[in-house]
């Protein structure tokens, strides 16, 4: 009798661990069971910088925190195709879903991340908003046709065109990212104090000529803005 109470009460401490380990593997797929000072997420956000050597990419999520992803051999990278990619593939621009343990308010361990967007075209420098005077640069990366890539500026207000010129990017190879600079000399008499402007750049379509890949960055004039888009360092992988 003794023997099978015993027997029993095993059996019962044994189902009662698998329960509390599916039930923590369940949460956890959620998203949302907290283990100690840690929390398994899953959490969006558009990258801000990628550190190759270090395993660690930045990110930025939509309410603006700044999270560090830390990257291990055993995370899963998958871009928008589902297809697994290296560190190197991913570039600032690229918006992600990261699933991983939060360890603190700014850095999470990575256990799977998936990309969800690849724009071809980022626009690094000037941010949105930023006050611009006669002249500045356009700075990014872009992934184009024999790497060609357009950029204009304009009044937002009047829809008159103050700057077009065309250039392009430094990529190494076909299908590949490559830095691209404009420098910006805005040319008319027209343009007022406060005036708001739009910085467009585009790559023209091989097929047709149209305009693809647009990325359009709002800014505003100011006379006496004293633009050094050199403050704001581009993010290089390292």
């Amino acid at each position: 009798m003794y023997g099978e109470m015993k027997k029993l009460r095993e059996n019962i401490v044994i189902l009662l661990a698998c329960i509390l380990v599916l039930g923590a593997g369940v949460w956890y797929a959620m998203g949302g069971e907290r283990y100690g000072t840690t929390e398994a997420r899953i959490i969006q956000g558009v990258v801000q910088s990628v550190s190759t050597s270090a395993g660690v990419l930045t990110i930025a999520t939509p309410a603006q925190e700044i999270i560090d992803i830390a990257i291990t051999g055993e995370t899963k990278l998958k871009n928008k195709n589902n297809q697994e990619v290296g560190l190197e593939y991913f570039e600032k621009g690229f918006e992600l879903e990261v699933k991983g343990i939060l360890q603190n308010k700014s850095a999470l361990h990575a256990v799977k991340i998936t990309i969800l967007k690849e724009p071809n075209i980022v626009v690094f420098v000037p941010r949105p908003g930023q006050n611009v005077g006669k002249n500045f640069t356009i700075e990014g990366i872009s992934r184009t046709f024999e790497n060609n890539v357009l950029a204009r500026v304009k009044n937002a207000r009047t829809g008159t065109l103050y700057f077009r010129n065309f250039t392009t990017a430094d990529a190494p190879d076909v299908g590949k990212f490559g830095n691209y600079i404009f420098n910006v000399v805005l040319n008319g008499n027209t343009i007022q104090e406060g005036d708001e402007l739009i910085a467009e750049v585009f790559e023209e379509s091989a097929k047709d000529g149209s305009e693809i890949n647009k990325v359009a960055v709002q800014l505003i004039f100011r006379q006496a803005a004293q633009t050094n888009p050199r403050e704001v360092q581009n993010e290089t992988k390292k």
